[in-house]
Order: C-alpha cells, then sequence, then structure tokens
C-alpha cells in the first residue's frame, strides 16, 4: 500500500469513529469550497450530538473555526440555542484575544521607548497571518522574540509594569544556567492574569532546532494588528516553527496545531517554498516538516504545491507518525494522561520524529531516565526502608516490562526502524 493510501485509511477510520470528529476536521478546513459547505450542512441536517461538538471544540481549542463554519452556512438547520452557545463563546474568546492584544501593543510601545527591539509570533501575530483576523485563533498567553543581551533591561521593564516572573526566584548562578538551557522567561500580570512569555531563542536545547536568529531578525515583516504595525517572523519562518512545536514538543495535541499550518498556507499564497526547503534540511527537521504537511493536507485539506505533498509523501516514516497522531489526535486530556507509559512513549514519539542522530540523543536520555526514575507506584509496590530505596530505580523497568511489555516492545521496534 502506498503512503497516500496509507494516510487515506487512517482519515476514514477517523472520521467512522465520530460524526462530531468529522465535522470538526471540515469546519477546521481552510478553503470552504460548495462541496465541503454541502457535507457540513449535510452532517448537521443529519443530527449531531452538541455537547459533543462542544466539548471536541474546547479540548482542540477550535470554537472560533466551528461558529464561524456553521453560522454562515447553515444558521437555518441549527436550533437558535445550539447558535447561541457557540456565538457565546465566540464573544468571549474575543474579548479575550483583544484585551491581550491591547496589552502586547502596549508593551511593544515601551520596549521601543527603551530601544529594546523585539518581534510578535504566535498568538494574535499567527492569529493575523494564518486567519486574517484576532477573533479566528484561541490564544492564551503573548510571546515575544527578544536580543539574549535585553534580557536584564526587560526583566527591569515588566517588573516596572507589574508583570512578575516565575524565575525570580534564581540566584545569579542559578540564572545563568537556566538561560544556557532554556528559552524562555515566564511573566504573569495580576489581576488581569495575564501570561507573557519572553523568547531568546524558539526551543529548549533538548529540541535541537539550529534556526540562525540572525537570518529571524533580517527576515522579520511589518504586520497590521488593530490598525498598528508591528514587527514578526517572516511566514516561512513560522511554518518551520510550527512544525516543529507542534511535533517536535507537544506530540500533535491539538487540531488547533494542525489548522494554524493548514491556515498559514492557506493564506500566505507567495510563501517562498525553494527558502523553505533549504531551511528544513540545514535544521535536520525534514520529518517533522513532513508530519506537519502531511497532516494538514489529509485531515484539511490543505493547499499545499503538489512537490511538496509528494516529497512528504514518499517519507515512510512521517507517515507511520501521522497514522499514530490520528488515532489518538481526539483522545480526551484525561485519556491522554492515563495512556500506557505516557511518558515513556512521548520520548519515543520525539526520537521517531528526528531523522538525525544528534537530534534523537537529548530525547533517547529523556527515555532512560523515565524508565529509571522510580513513581509512587514503585514505593507503594514494594516498601523499602531509606538506605534501600535506590532499588526502585530497578524496580520500576520491571514492572513497566510487566505491565506494559507487549505494547513497549512494539513502540522500541518502531523506534529502531527509524534509527538508521
Amino acid at each position: 500500500m502506498i503512503p497516500e493510501q496509507r494516510i487515506d485509511s487512517a482519515m476514514n477510520t477517523l472520521a467512522r469513529i465520530s460524526i462530531e470528529k468529522k465535522l470538526l476536521c471540515l469546519c477546521a478546513t481552510p478553503v470552504k469550497s460548495r462541496k465541503l459547505v454541502e457535507q457540513i450542512r449535510q452532517i448537521i441536517s443529519n443530527g449531531i450530538q452538541w455537547d459533543k461538538l462542544y466539548q471536541l471544540a474546547t479540548e482542540q481549542e477550535v470554537l472560533p473555526l466551528v461558529y464561524q463554519s456553521i453560522a454562515p452556512f447553515c444558521p437555518e438547520i441549527v436550533a437558535p440555542k445550539n447558535l447561541s452557545a457557540l456565538q457565546a463563546q465566540l464573544h468571549a474568546n474575543a474579548r479575550h484575544n483583544l484585551m491581550l492584544t491591547a496589552e502586547f501593543i502596549r508593551l511593544l510601545r515601551i520596549f521601543e521607548s527603551r530601544n529594546v527591539p523585539a518581534l510578535i509570533y504566535k498568538g494574535p501575530a499567527l492569529a493575523m497571518q494564518a486567519y486574517g483576523a484576532l477573533t479566528s485563533r484561541q490564544f492564551c498567553d503573548l510571546d515575544l522574540l527578544v536580543q539574549k543581551s535585553d534580557l536584564d533591561k526587560i526583566i527591569g521593564i515588566l517588573n516596572t509594569e507589574g508583570y512578575i516572573s516565575e524565575e525570580s526566584g534564581l540566584n545569579f548562578f542559578q540564572d545563568k544556567w537556566y538561560r544556557l538551557n532554556n528559552c524562555e522567561y515566564h511573566f504573569l500580570k495580576k489581576p488581569e492574569n495575564i501570561y507573557l512569555e519572553i523568547h531568546w531563542r524558539f526551543f529548549e536545547n533538548h529540541i535541537r532546532f539550529p534556526l540562525s536568529l540572525k537570518d529571524v531578525w533580517q527576515c522579520a515583516q511589518h504586520i497590521t494588528i488593530n490598525e498598528q504595525q508591528v514587527r514578526s517572523l517572516s511566514p516561512e519562518h513560522t511554518l518551520l516553527i510550527l512544525c516543529t512545536h507542534g511535533g517536535g514538543k507537544h506530540h500533535w495535541s491539538t487540531l488547533k496545531m494542525i489548522a494554524d499550518i493548514a491556515a498559514l498556507i492557506h493564506r500566505q499564497t507567495n510563501l517562498n517554498w525553494q527558502m523553505i526547503q533549504e531551511n528544513v534540511d540545514e535544521l535536520g527537521i525534514r520529518r517533522l516538516f513532513h508530519t506537519g504537511l502531511l497532516l494538514a493536507k489529509n485531515l484539511l485539506d490543505a493547499p499545499i504545491p503538489e512537490s511538496a505533498r509528494r516529497f512528504a509523501a514518499q517519507d515512510s516514516h512521517a507517515v507511520q507518525l501521522c497514522q499514530k497522531i490520528c488515532a489518538n489526535l481526539f483522545d480526551s486530556p484525561q485519556k491522554k494522561l492515563e495512556a500506557p507509559a505516557t511518558g515513556i512513549d512521548r520520548s519515543l514519539f520525539y526520537i521517531q520524529s528526528r531523522e538525525n542522530i544528534p537530534d534523537k540523543l537529548p530525547h533517547l536520555w529523556y527515555f532512560v531516565r523515565d524508565i529509571f526514575t522510580p513513581t509512587d507506584k514503585e514505593t507503594q509496590l514494594i516498601a523499602l526502608p531509606p538506605a534501600l530505596s535506590i532499588l526502585h530505580r530497578f524496580i520500576r523497568p520491571v514492572r513497566l516490562i510487566a505491565k506494559y511489555g507487549k505494547y513497549l516492545l512494539n513502540s522500541l521496534r518502531q523506534t529502531g526502524r527509524t534509527i538508521k
């Protein structure tokens, strides 16, 4: 079976499981063709479980897309109470986004007055780049990329503006070590509960992503948000980051991550695909990138150029990852937490998601650490005196093999095939 057929098979299986899941994917599809609209109308006419749709849309963080796909095209076949419930969620999201955006622009102007350069990305910037409207995307925090040399100055500004850093308790040496191994500071402003992340690079050390920050700043573009000009990442760099963020950090945990990619490709019609491909090869994120493209194309019919789609479909490892993602994408957050050997399986997934050995090694370390780090289950299983507590490290792998042996063996086999 060729890769395209295997992916289509996974999508068809997903659609058969729940009509609400299929409807959610149709609503998140960026190109609203006549055929797609008819599919949406047909599904709603046949009857759906609205409570289940609300729950799925909330968990997958695509409520605005659901409303914007149903209200304009089939208001006469939706009960007023159901449409009102969706509209109320849309308005709540709009108020929240507008409040965050106003604060963001205020901070940017303060930084400009203090000669502190900053690039806005994700959050409202992505809402405009991918959807063309602040209200079409759900986001809960604000992200700024800054120069690492400006961090102390920025911390002082934010403290003056009422923001408290979660890392404020670090001493001098701890802070230096933190900056070396991490990528962001986390700030909170009360009572508004505004969360702000200040980045000096895009990912932590264990997620290898050697994108030149000099190139990022040189390629930055001005975008308009609330009639204000602000600087943000180029669409090409944004696409690379979204694919790495979704697959390399968050296990493609929500449909929103895939919808963002599909919408960005749809809206940014002049993407430089040659430049993107060159960066993909240089960064060692070919498998992450291909997985993101395949998910966006096969779940949400993203308008990906045929050459890029064909190249991605030939990546057998990316195809296998897509099948695994689709099998679990719509599981509830609780079910995902309760899945067999969750932390270990995630480490194996991240190992499979990278094609180069050096990029796999940090995740291999986390896998070994998880295997030999005892939890409450080991200490409750066998009580040991403090002097012998180190033995719990060896009890844990035995317990995992006994409980999840077949499951872990299959995962390890799949991981082994990706290491060549």
